[in-house]
């Protein structure tokens, strides 16, 4: 049963904030709990559901140093709290809280965390994700499969899409046509993502700058290298996200590795055309050139990183 009820305000501890509830996500758990299943006996009744929030910050404890009144926010209470985000306050852990991308609407927002964590701690805690691996998605079109997909992405993944006209291969640059939007068409299903097996002598690297841990990252670049005999560059993989609207791959900075020495001019290079693919838009996180300038920083680290766990140093 679900009722209407007048609640007293919730108190905020130290490491807490008040949250003015704008918008609140609803999850499969949701209601999984209010049906009983499971039973857990440490569930506290009567309970205010809902895991998922955004909205702004009206008040912080006094050992919170991270947030201020007045910003706007997203956050993941614990499901098996008994005050949940289904409300006009919510007081959440500051651990819990994360900015509000600029970009998203609260209630867009309010659809990310609980779904979004689930794919990231399956794909990269979990199931330890690398270059090569197979991933299969199920349901790829729900709240954890979508992040799933975009999770798998930055490993050069290809995404197999079925609907009524039958199976269709989807390179994964292609798949993502902007923020929550895919290359699906009506009636399909994503069932499959595959992921390359990389070439012999090949090394990775994955760097990304963010403001604090459950964040989006401020800009993150992620490159693949692998090397011939001689030493040369054999193929090179470089893509960049928080630089646009989707993650993109930088094809000149790749072009430039191909077949070429390491040498700091070519990393130069290198971070000069990820500056240049770049296109980030404004927001908490810095200034349009700034987020530019770190997409060149992090794609120069990338690579120096790649090519130390192959043994050349650069």
């Amino acid at each position: 049963m679900l009722e209407y009820a007048d609640l007293p305000e919730p108190a905020v501890g130290d490491r807490q904030v008040l949250v003015k509830v704008h918008a609140a996500g609803v999850n499969p758990v949701d209601s999984k709990l209010r049906r009983g299943t499971p039973r857990l006996p440490f569930l506290r009744w009567p309970r205010i559901p809902g895991s998922d929030i955004a909205g702004e910050i009206v008040r912080v404890g006094r050992s919170v140093t991270r947030f201020q009144p007045g910003e706007a926010v997203y956050a993941m209470l614990s499901p098996f709290s008994s005050s949940g985000g289904c409300a006009e306050y919510a007081a959440v852990p500051e651990r819990a809280v994360a900015r509000k991308p600029g970009k998203l609407t609260f209630e867009e927002a309010a659809a990310v965390p609980l779904a979004a964590l689930t794919a990231l701690q399956a794909l990269r805690d979990q199931g330890r994700i690398t270059r090569g691996h197979g991933v299969l998605v199920n349901g790829a079109s729900g709240g954890v499969g979508s992040f799933a997909v975009q999770i798998a992405r930055v490993y050069g993944a290809e995404v197999t899409a079925v609907g009524g006209s039958g199976e269709r291969r989807i390179p994964i640059a292609s798949f993502f046509t902007g923020p929550f939007m895919t290359a699906l068409a009506a009636g399909e299903i994503l069932t499959e993502i595959r992921i390359p097996v990389p070439p012999p002598r090949s090394g990775g690297a994955y760097r990304k700058l963010e403001r604090k841990v459950g964040d989006f990252a401020t800009a993150a670049a992620a490159v693949q290298v692998s090397l011939n005999a001689d030493g040369t560059i054999r193929t090179a993989g470089v893509a960049l996200s928080a630089a646009g609207a989707c993650a993109v791959r930088v094809n000149a900075a790749e072009q430039l590795l191909a077949g070429q020495k390491p040498t700091a001019e070519l990393i130069r290079a290198v971070s000069d055309a990820a500056w240049q693919r770049s296109a980030p838009q404004a927001d908490l996180r810095g200034t349009v050139e700034f987020k530019k300038h770190l997409a060149g920083v992090l794609v120069a680290r990338g690579v120096r990183q790649a090519l130390a766990r192959l043994g050349v140093q650069s």
